[in-house]
């Protein structure tokens, strides 16, 4: 079972606690399970109706977030990161819940204005966990690093690299052509290099959803890439591929947008077909114990 996500998945889910009206609703209490998961009470008040509505978000550093129905073990005293968590989110709103650009990272913003906090929630790599102000100052965060390549420090007291942030780009047809052309003008050591590998490099959405655009098309994705399926020999292929790219791109357009349109639906890998089919993405997330 899969349970690290793409940049597809952190788009549905976004999309998907967005439907669910997690927005507007209060923190009423942090927990922690262990040292990397940790566990989100909101709820709303019933107001006129009288009926009350709670949720419990879960977030597993480097892993996961999603919305869950099942009762998990608390630390019976909270760690000194929940407790700094606590004191700054407790009793504060969910304004929005967003995917900083393309990449495995979530924003969740508390409060407005001034007074606003970011819970800001890695998945890739070691992952992490970082608490900062309104102008993304960090306050605390699960672990600290340096990234040397890039000049950043990612610990208390310094800005989280808001900047860097890698924004969505259109693949277009030029920048799919090059791809290949790039791809067959370096083949590996076991030969040509594979479809999938060479629309890979102009993609950034990670393998399964690469694999999906090239059997949307209806092409192999361990086909090599050889000088006959480059243009203007493969015009019917690069327009199929095109074609799928951009069915993908309108879709996750449509997942980013701040409230999801009527009869929004998911989207079906062409690789996962055959498989179980669930509701919504957190009804599979939330088997993952």
């Amino acid at each position: 079972m899969k349970t690290r996500m793409t940049s597809a998945d952190i788009a549905v889910e976004t999309a998907c606690l967005r439907a669910m009206g997690c927005i507007g609703m209060r923190v009423a209490n942090v927990y922690d399970i262990n040292a990397k998961t940790y566990l989100i009470k909101l709820s709303r008040s019933g107001g006129e109706t009288g009926e009350s509505q709670k949720v419990l978000l879960l977030l597993e550093s480097a892993v996961r977030f999603h919305s869950t129905q099942f009762a998990r073990d608390k630390s019976s005293m909270p760690s000194n990161f929940t407790v700094k968590l606590r004191k700054h989110l407790r009793s504060r709103r969910l304004e929005s819940v967003q995917q900083l650009g393309l990449d495995r990272v979530v924003d969740f913003t508390f409060g407005s204005g001034d007074a606003a906090y970011h819970l800001i929630l890695e998945l890739y790599s070691s992952g992490n966990v970082i608490l900062t102000d309104c102008n993304y100052n960090i306050l605390t965060l699960l672990r600290s690093y340096k990234d040397e390549t890039k000049g950043v420090a990612t610990m208390a007291n310094h800005p989280y690299p808001i900047e860097g942030v890698k924004e969505p780009t259109t693949c277009d047809r030029a920048t799919l052509e090059a791809a290949l052309r790039a791809a067959a003008a370096e083949p590996t050591e076991k030969g040509p290099k594979t479809l999938k590998q060479a629309v890979g490099s102009a993609l950034a959405y990670g393998p399964s959803i690469v694999e999906h655009c090239i059997l949307s098309a209806g092409l192999k994705p361990s086909a090599g890439v050889e000088p006959s399926l480059l243009p203007p020999q493969s015009d019917l292929m690069l327009d199929a591929l095109c074609k799928a790219v951009a069915e993908l791109e309108d879709w996750l357009q449509v997942k980013r947008l701040p409230r999801l349109p009527h009869g929004c639906c998911p989207i079906l890998l062409e690789s996962a077909s055959s498989a179980d089919q669930f509701g919504v993405k957190n009804d599979y997330l939330d088997l993952v114990q």
